[in-house]
């Protein structure tokens, strides 16, 4: 019995089917939810500002008092004048925040973002807030790598997706054996410490990235300007027409008002933090200084039932005992308490000495009972130490990256061997609290510990009372 012969399908057939799954396809991606981001109706319908940026120490992450960062402030002082709440999404990769963008997943992005042509072409800009400028950075001892023509001499590593590829584009053209290595899972917080360690001999980054990086990073140099200056601001969804009006607006005022240079001074208007002096000058410091608070250290230690060394390094490493102290964020007093831990523990005045001191030393016995039970006594004060610089969500988040690399989470060696990983991202994309500089609050709990045991082992001899004559 035969087969019956298959029926051909004609060619204008297949071709008017294609036609017109084409035509669906593109009438859904026209009539689609997301393609209305940034319509400033829809957006106070919902009350919600949808936005992406990423999480950086200059853009949006988690600090000891919950979320900080300059993009963040300045979208909550955008959202509280335009009377809506706001949802952060991060996304890492500057492509990737393109990516979403193009297809409609937000309202704005603000991730200090470069305003340059080819995003012109693709995307409605707001105003200018901050202007830097593309520069070379090296490892001290590569000074001589000075300009675009020593990049064809170096081995240079930059993130994928940068503003910064567009100018190494154009400067190729000029310069064909350019070495450049383009990463796609580092951040450029993580490609400057790269250099730092000498793992690569340069890299390219905005000026004002690396005068962050440079406070935790000393032995990084900038060699050279490679761009004309270059502006900041936020990349606005496709119906955003009216939402960008708001916010030229809303940016007027902010300016106008003052805030503005409030907030930029706030995360830039220091390049140093304090500098960590030598252990000589802490002795000096000893002998002229810490006399004139040890009593008050003693009676903070007496009612909190803690060691006044401990109280009085950690004072030290914070503000190097001066009362009238305050950091670019905000904390102040010897203890640099920040106003909302200054009235969770009832200090009305920070830059009162003794109610400075008590309030540090309250606040750090709420961190040390926050610290499970499962720690060691010991190993309990040097976890609420690194939270008392970096927040305890960052604490709980590191001990589930210990048990990732099968290391014991109660113990304080293990803990500092996997902080550092905080500042990478294929680990903290992973946690709920997000990026911290990790290596930060190892070296900060290093240093107290160390004040301390001076403390302990010699303040006897300063503060001796003369031998009676018998």
């Amino acid at each position: 019995m035969g087969t019956k012969p298959k029926k051909n399908i004609s060619k204008p057939l297949i071709l008017f089917i294609a036609l017109v799954l084409c035509i669906n396809i593109f009438a859904s991606w026209k009539s689609r939810d997301l393609s209305s981001r940034g319509n400033l109706d829809k957006i106070m319908k919902k009350g919600v500002l949808e936005v992406i940026t990423t999480n950086t120490n200059t853009t949006f992450y988690y600090g000891k008092d919950g979320v900080t960062g300059l993009e963040y402030d300045l979208i909550k002082e955008f959202s509280n004048w335009l009377g809506v709440d706001v949802d952060f999404t991060i996304n890492n990769s500057i492509s990737g925040i393109i990516n979403d963008m193009f297809w409609g997943r937000a309202d704005i992005a603000a991730a200090g973002l470069t305003r340059t042509p080819a995003r012109e072409n693709m995307f409605l800009f707001g105003p200018d807030y901050f202007s830097t400028h593309l520069v070379l950075i090296v490892h001290k001892d590569n000074m001589s790598i000075n300009s675009v023509q020593k990049l064809t001499e170096c081995k240079a590593l930059i993130p994928k997706g940068a503003s910064y590829q567009e100018t190494l584009n154009a400067l190729r053209k000029g310069y064909p054996g350019m070495g450049l290595e383009i990463t796609e899972n580092l951040s450029i917080e993580q490609v400057i410490e790269k250099v730092a360690l000498k793992e690569y001999s340069c890299t390219i980054a905005d000026e004002n990235i690396f005068e962050i990086n440079q406070r935790f990073f000393p032995d990084l140099r900038t060699t050279a300007v490679l761009s004309d200056e270059e502006y900041f601001a936020w990349m606005i969804g496709r119906e955003g027409n009216e939402l960008n009006e708001k916010i030229h607006e809303w940016f007027e005022i902010f300016q106008e008002s003052g805030r503005y240079d409030q907030v930029i001074h706030k995360y830039y208007g220091h390049t140093k933090e304090f500098d960590y002096v030598d252990v000589r000058t802490f002795h000096n410091k000893i002998l002229k200084v810490l006399p004139k608070y040890k009593k008050i250290f003693e009676l903070a230690a007496e009612q909190t039932n803690l060691e006044w060394s401990l109280l009085a390094a950690l004072a030290y490493q914070e503000s190097h005992w001066k009362k009238y102290a305050k950091s670019p964020t905000g904390v102040r007093g010897i203890m640099m308490l920040t106003q909302k831990t200054a009235s969770e523990v009832d200090v009305k005045n920070r830059l009162n000495p003794e109610e400075s001191i008590l309030g540090g030393a309250k606040y750090l016995k709420k961190l040390i009972d926050r610290v499970p039970d499962t720690v060691h006594p010991d190993d309990k004060i040097l976890f609420a130490l690194a939270a008392y610089n970096i927040g305890m969500g960052h604490i709980y988040d590191v001990r589930k990256v210990a048990g990732w690399f099968n290391k014991d989470p109660d113990s304080w060696m293990d803990i500092k061997s996997v902080l550092p990983l905080l500042s990478q991202k294929e680990y903290y994309k992973k946690l709920k609290y997000g990026y911290a500089r990790g290596q930060e609050p190892v070296d900060y709990v290093d240093r107290i510990i160390n004040y301390k045991e001076i403390l302990d082992n010699f303040v006897g001899e300063y503060f001796a009372e003369p031998a009676k004559k018998k």
